[in-house]
């Protein structure tokens, strides 16, 4: 009777050992679910991040390539303006020496 006791008393450390490491074993689950949690949360805020970053960037892209193409029609603008003076100074030019010829015939 007392081996069996001795065996009883064996088991029931055991039993006990068991629930506690089961304990701890439940108890660290719950620690790394939490992180989890944490880990969870603090991804979904950097794929938003991310997503705003991207959203920005494409803002910047298209307002440089409407930039660039202000760019091309003032250059095409001053083309023009520059071909205009050039050939209003040529018309002046003509006038001038007009003037000049008309000036000399009347002297």
């Amino acid at each position: 009777k007392q081996e069996q006791a001795s065996h009883s008393s064996s088991q029931d450390e055991q039993t006990r050992a068991a629930l506690t490491a089961l304990e701890k074993a439940v108890a660290r689950a719950e620690e790394l679910d939490s992180e989890l949690a944490k880990v969870k949360m603090l991804s979904t805020e950097a794929i938003g991040e991310r997503d705003e970053s991207v959203k920005n960037a494409q803002d910047v892209d298209m307002q440089l390539r409407a930039l660039q193409t202000q760019m091309g029609h003032a250059k095409e603008a001053q083309a023009g303006t520059e071909r205009t003076l050039a050939q209003t100074k040529e018309e002046l030019g003509a006038l001038l020496a007009s003037g000049a010829a008309l000036k000399a015939d009347l002297e």
